[in-house]
């Protein structure tokens, strides 16, 4: 599992390279939507499976925060990081009918840098 995360990590950030980095991250997280799935399953269950996904958790946090790097004002990055995970959690959940995850998040996050930015 963990092998598998590292390997997708690496095939967005190389495939978007050239885009600003929330579109190159969040073009296709939906990759990861059954393994995040089935983790949740297992995540009582697997120190292992917890562990992975803390650092995926981590890795979109990263992710809000380099995004937040370009913001010309002070934001309150963590505040900001933690409602994206919470976005990101809800919006795959399964049988979820609303937009996908990477849309809620690109316009959360386009939202707070316009506002900062005014």
């Amino acid at each position: 599992m963990d092998g598998v995360l590292s390997h997708e990590i690496q095939a967005l950030d190389s495939e978007f390279r050239d885009r600003d980095p929330l579109t190159r991250r969040l073009a296709d997280m939906r990759t990861f939507r059954s393994l995040h799935r089935a983790s949740h399953e297992r995540l009582d269950h697997s120190s292992v499976v917890r562990e992975v996904h803390e650092r995926f958790l981590h890795w979109m946090r990263s992710m809000v925060c380099e995004v937040l790097d370009r913001c010309p004002h002070p934001v309150d990055r963590e505040m900001i990081a933690d409602l994206t995970v919470a976005v990101f959690e809800g919006a795959n959940v399964p049988r979820s009918r609303q937009r996908p995850a990477h849309e809620l998040i690109r316009f959360l996050l386009e939202g707070v840098i316009a506002r900062a930015g005014s």
